[in-house]
């Protein structure tokens, strides 16, 4: 069992979360599960120097919780200095090379390469005595595609979510990186666009290639989906419908 702690330990709607997790090792077995805490290396700017202190008092409070971290990955904008990584693993009770760098990339498939690079897979199958054998090299050469297409892009392909929680970004987040792991294996680049299925018009959709419409609940934004439905099949747009978009599209053809 591999366990991530991460956020603000000491908030008090953590502690139900840190008691459980305590006693879930207690019932199976320290060899049998692996902490891991992710935590923030803030580097303020002006000083141009990375701060361990919040580390240091985040592992502080949940090694008093019981929880003693086999690794920390440490989120930061540069890769840790070599005194910031040795005054982290004095401090915080760990070894230097369980100390993992995590830091800003240009997409986030690239942090598992990253990761394999440190030998987190290693440490993990030596704590838990498992056998592993990550296919990273799969990985790699989609990731090498993403990069490429994402700065120089084949083809760009542009698709439209229409749903009525457009004004969050990260609403339909789960369909747009689906969109990316698509555009990966077809070699192009998907610039998925959100609409609000509330204030739609036909105007709206002339640029997209494709038309998708996922799910919700509730009669907001009905008519806009089903407008929206309605274009794609009158002017032969390839569409997806996702649960109520699914359902929607059986209405419209219906209507």
């Amino acid at each position: 069992l591999i366990i991530e702690i991460g956020g603000t330990v000491g908030d008090m709607e953590n502690i139900l979360f840190i008691e459980t997790v305590r006693q879930i090792r207690q019932e199976i077995g320290s060899g049998n599960i692996s902490f891991i805490h992710l935590t923030y290396v803030p580097s303020p700017a002006g000083i141009n120097e990375q701060k361990s202190k919040p580390t240091q008092q985040s592992v502080k409070t949940l090694n008093k919780a019981g929880i003693f971290p086999d690794l920390i990955i440490a989120r930061s904008s540069q890769v840790l200095t070599d005194q910031i990584r040795k005054k982290v693993a004095m401090f915080c009770n760990v070894e230097s090379t369980s100390i993992i760098d995590n830091v800003d990339v240009s997409t986030i498939y690239e942090i598992p390469i990253s990761f394999y690079k440190q030998g987190v897979h290693e440490i993990l199958s030596s704590k838990l005595n498992i056998k592993v054998d990550p296919k990273i090299e799969e990985l790699s050469k989609l990731v090498g595609v993403i990069k490429s297409n994402f700065f120089a892009p084949k083809k760009i392909i542009n698709i439209a979510i229409c749903g009525k929680y457009a004004e969050l970004d990260d609403s339909y987040a789960s369909i747009r990186e689906s969109l990316v792991h698509v555009a990966a294996h077809l070699d192009l680049l998907i610039k998925s666009t959100l609409i609000d299925s509330n204030d739609l018009n036909e105007s709206c959709l002339k640029e997209f290639d494709g038309i998708i419409v996922p799910g919700g609940f509730g009669g907001k934004g009905y008519e806009g989906k089903i407008m929206a439905i309605k274009y794609a099949r009158e002017n032969n747009i390839p569409f997806l419908g996702i649960c109520l978009g699914l359902q929607l599209a059986v209405i419209e053809f219906a209507r």
